[in-house]
């Protein structure tokens, strides 16, 4: 049996070429920069490994789920720009799809964090550690600027 090595390379090229064309929308930006908070947060609370890789699971659906959102509304706009009842049905349920995964991973944040032991941890860590303080109102000017960074348009290297 042949390895075919180079067209894997390949494949995965044009995978994070797929993923580069989506950071130039906002949504993708926002939904990534949440999952970086929340997993700082994750380990100020002092979740467990399993707690994390929910964590990590619920950041795979959404930031998926937004690139599936992303690749249908560029499809439907390849199509037509006209007002057509089944394009904009078919970019509505995608965008649904995105809204379904945020909402149930925020779902899933709230589980792991609503209650006294992570807010406690959490708490204590900026109180305790003006350092981590100092990084995540350092780091704040730069998500901000992440995600609202102008979009480009045209054809990523």
């Amino acid at each position: 049996m042949r390895i075919d090595i180079g067209g894997l390379g390949r494949s995965f090229h044009w995978a994070a070429r797929g993923v580069c064309l989506a950071l130039r929308e906002r949504n993708f930006r926002i939904h990534l920069t949440a999952a970086c908070y929340v997993t700082a947060a994750g380990f100020l609370a002092d979740l467990s490994r399993a707690e994390i890789a929910v964590l990590c699971l619920c950041f795979g659906l959404v930031t998926a789920a937004e690139l599936v959102n992303t690749a249908i509304e560029t499809l439907c706009d390849r199509v037509t720009r006209q007002h057509d009842p089944m394009i904009r049905d078919a970019k509505d349920i995608a965008a649904g799809a995105v809204l379904m995964t945020a909402l149930f991973s925020t779902a899933v944040g709230l589980v792991l964090f609503a209650h006294p032991a992570p807010i406690r941890a959490i708490l204590t860590k900026l109180t305790q550690h003006i350092w981590i303080d100092a990084l995540l109102l350092a780091s704040i000017p730069a998500a901000v600027a992440f995600i609202f960074a102008v979009e480009q348009k045209g054809e990523p290297k």
